[in-house]
């Protein structure tokens, strides 16, 4: 009698649509998960990236504050030093002078205080193309003619004592505006009179008296 064959049994396919649908919902939430994941990934470089571009734009800010702050120390010493400089050439010239007879000083008596107004005109306008530097200076004139203990105010151009406002600087007398002054030029007012420093007056009237010498000289 012959043997009966033996049969493979398949496990069966759910091919309904609910499986169907659970099969693709998984899928679609890989998916989704995948999309989560590389969105969280692209946010989090956007993120440590802007931080460092932050960090590197201040740092870089900063130094070129520094550079700027610098270079402006630089030129002020550099104006400074230029003014002692040329004082101290007119100062040579008044010793050379003193070493003469007085035939030669007369002669050079006039030439050497043009030397001096024209420097003075000079300086007066470097100083004067510079806000800062001319409000400073101004102020520091008015304050050293005198004991400042002694000066009760010090009047100057508004926009002058605005400068010095802004700037933060010291004053030990009060800034009263002045419209009347021009920049650069101030005034120290004491209780028994006042102190010029406006420099565009004491260069006119210095080459005003250097004009009637010259012409007492013809």
């Amino acid at each position: 009698m012959g043997g009966v064959a033996a049969k493979t049994v398949l496990p069966a396919v759910n091919n309904s649509p609910a499986a169907n649908f659970q099969l693709a919902s998984a899928s679609n939430q890989n998916k989704s998960n995948d999309k989560s994941s590389q969105a969280f990934g692209y946010a989090k470089g956007f993120s440590s990236g802007w931080a460092a571009g932050q960090k590197r734009a201040t740092r870089e800010a900063e130094a070129e504050r520094a550079v700027i702050s610098e270079d402006a120390r630089l030129a002020e010493e550099a104006r400074t030093e230029a003014y002692v400089d040329a004082m101290d050439e007119i100062q040579a010239m008044a010793d050379a002078i003193e070493s003469r007879d007085a035939l030669v000083v007369d002669e050079m008596k006039s030439a050497l205080m043009e030397a001096a107004l024209t420097l003075a005109e000079a300086l007066l306008g470097a100083e004067l193309s510079d806000r800062e530097t001319g409000a400073k200076s101004a102020l520091k004139r008015a304050l050293s003619m005198n004991d400042p203990k002694e000066i009760v105010k010090v009047n100057m151009n508004p926009q002058d004592v605005e400068t010095l406002n802004s700037l933060g600087v010291e004053c030990p007398v009060k800034l009263v505006p002045d419209a009347e002054l021009d920049p650069g030029d101030a005034v120290a007012y004491m209780p028994e009179g006042l102190l010029d420093a406006r420099l565009s007056s004491a260069v006119e009237r210095a080459r005003e008296a250097l004009a009637t010498v010259q012409a007492a000289e013809e």
